[in-house]
């Protein structure tokens, strides 16, 4: 027999051993999104939260209306999802979340970033119903398009 007779069913073995059972990040369900004549980019959005450290900051969380006040401004966006679990371990012990997981409902971000970092707000659901916590995100990339969209 070939060679290659065995060498497929061995390979096909070993990479469904290799798979993850980790929940993806998928893109928004919805984007409220204040770019201007600029639209948002939902693929920058998921590795924006996926860039969120796992410290919930000392930032104070300002109320939901400053914080769209503020995203507006600086001409961000706020993403919602139904149900995303989030993997924030330290976050998910904080609120008492069985296992790594948080059930992340919303995420406000702004444009407004420093060097190597930006303050993003998740707001998590929680046995005791939503919370919103200020965090900050390491990726840095514009949560709109470059340059103008065409009319």
């Amino acid at each position: 027999m070939p060679r290659s007779f065995f060498v497929a069913p061995m390979c096909a073995a070993l990479f469904a051993g290799c798979s993850s059972s980790v929940p993806r990040l998928h893109q928004p369900d919805r984007i409220d999104a204040y770019c201007g004549d600029r639209a948002a980019i939902a693929t920058a959005i998921e590795s924006i939260v996926a860039s969120t450290g796992d410290v919930s900051e000392r930032f104070p969380v300002p109320s939901e209306r400053q914080i769209l006040k503020t995203v507006k401004e600086s001409g961000g966006i706020v993403a919602h999802w139904n149900d995303q679990p989030l993997y924030l371990p330290a976050i998910a012990k904080s609120v008492g979340a069985p296992g790594d997981y948080v059930t992340l409902g919303d995420a406000a971000i702004g444009n407004g970033v420093s060097v190597d970092s930006r303050r993003i707000y998740l707001t998590l659901k929680t046995k005791s119903g939503p919370k919103t916590f200020a965090l900050r995100a390491y990726d840095v990339q514009d949560v709109c398009n470059e340059g103008k969209l065409k009319s």
